[in-house]
């Protein structure tokens, strides 16, 4: 498995972003990682490998802002498409 890190500042609270991939799927993963408590896992975007289409999934309750979900998915969007 083939991981990568990379931390954001969004709204005033911490993210990382980490990517992730097997023999099976890519994925992109969206961590809220506080202050304060952090709220764990709060988004994933994968795509299998024997499928065309990436998906998005949260994790959450909370509101999260649009903002922060448009720049993970542009992100996903140029990370796992192949």
């Amino acid at each position: 498995m083939d991981v990568s890190e990379d931390r954001c500042f969004f709204g005033g609270r911490h993210y990382m972003v980490t990517f992730a991939s097997s023999a099976d799927d890519v994925s992109l993963q969206l961590e809220d990682t506080g202050p304060g408590v952090g709220r764990g896992f709060v988004a994933i975007a994968a795509k299998l490998d024997d499928s065309s289409e990436t998906t998005l999934r949260t994790f959450t309750s909370d509101p999260l802002p649009l903002g922060l979900l448009t720049q993970f998915i542009d992100e996903a969007r140029s990370r796992l498409q192949s």
